[in-house]
């Protein structure tokens, strides 16, 4: 993934984040259906994130290790 790549990612898990949702589990989903991409939950139901707890940077990490 090169830098511009990544800059597009973390930005997109910044916009999910700021609204409500997990980026954790937009990780995971992303791994788990061997996307190319993030997207946001569907579902209404999903968890909303807790601010201190979900920490984009460190998401886009997570992704990065497993490509």
């Amino acid at each position: 993934m090169d830098d511009f790549t990544r800059w597009q990612v973390q930005a997109r898990l910044e916009r999910f984040h700021a609204d409500g949702q997990d980026t954790d589990e937009i990780i995971e989903n992303a791994i788990v259906s061997n996307w190319t991409g993030v997207f946001a939950l569907k579902s209404s139901a999903t968890r909303c994130a807790d601010p201190g707890v979900t920490r984009p940077i460190l998401a886009i990490d997570k992704l990065r290790r497993t490509a």
